[in-house]
């Protein structure tokens, strides 16, 4: 029930993070963000205004992979999935480029802010992360027995094209992928399996891909 396999780098690639084996540290100063969920965004990729992926990102200096991980953490009375605001409305997302029109907003796709808890218009503290750890290996589940038979019949697909739609993974995280645009994308959950322990980490051209076989 397990395969494995390497994805490519998205071409567009902005000042990346340093591969590092300990936990997410993130800079100090946080920009307040309004969640725009979208329905032309078919990756788990998240686009932020120029100013703001400055403001985020500028001082962490350069590196080597791909993708910027951001953290996410809600300010409103209550945070995602009905939490209070405490280190459980903690999320990490990635930020590969894509940017946005509207200076202090965070775009995500409909279907991944609905994994996170997020709701449109709602209010987020983002801080971008000084280091990550690169997985030499994720496990991860479908979601439901459905999106098991779609990725049995697609597990090509997720080997060459994960990478292209996501780069930042959490323990226990929930995320939607899309064999085809404009289509439901199937679910998938990093399995409790899982050997990464960080707070988060990263996707990267030789991480290996292990999919459990869901009954």
């Amino acid at each position: 029930g397990l395969y494995r396999g390497s994805s490519p780098i998205p071409r567009r690639c902005p000042r990346a993070v340093s591969p590092c084996s300990s936990a997410c540290p993130a800079a100090m100063s946080p920009v307040r963000l309004r969640v725009v969920s979208s329905d032309r965004l078919f990756s788990c990729y998240v686009g932020l205004h120029r100013s703001d992926a400055s403001s985020l990102f500028d001082s962490l200096g350069a590196a080597r992979h791909f993708c910027r991980a951001l953290r996410l953490e809600g300010t409103g009375p209550r945070g995602p999935r009905g939490q209070s605001n405490s280190s459980a409305s903690r999320m990490f997302v990635g930020w590969s480029g894509n940017e946005t029109l509207a200076a202090g907003t965070v775009e995500i796709a409909r279907a991944f802010a609905a994994c996170l808890g997020l709701e449109d218009g709602q209010m987020v503290l983002g801080t971008g992360v000084a280091e990550a750890p690169i997985a030499q290996s994720v496990m991860v589940q479908p979601y439901s027995s459905d999106d098991w038979e779609v990725v049995e019949m697609q597990a090509g697909f997720l080997e060459e094209r994960l990478l292209a739609q996501m780069g930042v993974l959490a323990p226990g995280l929930a995320f939607p992928v899309w064999i085809n645009e404009g289509q439901l994308p199937v679910k998938l959950r990093v399995d409790a399996k899982d050997s990464n322990r960080a707070e988060c980490f990263l996707l990267g051209r030789d991480s290996e891909l292990h999919v459990e076989a869901r009954s």
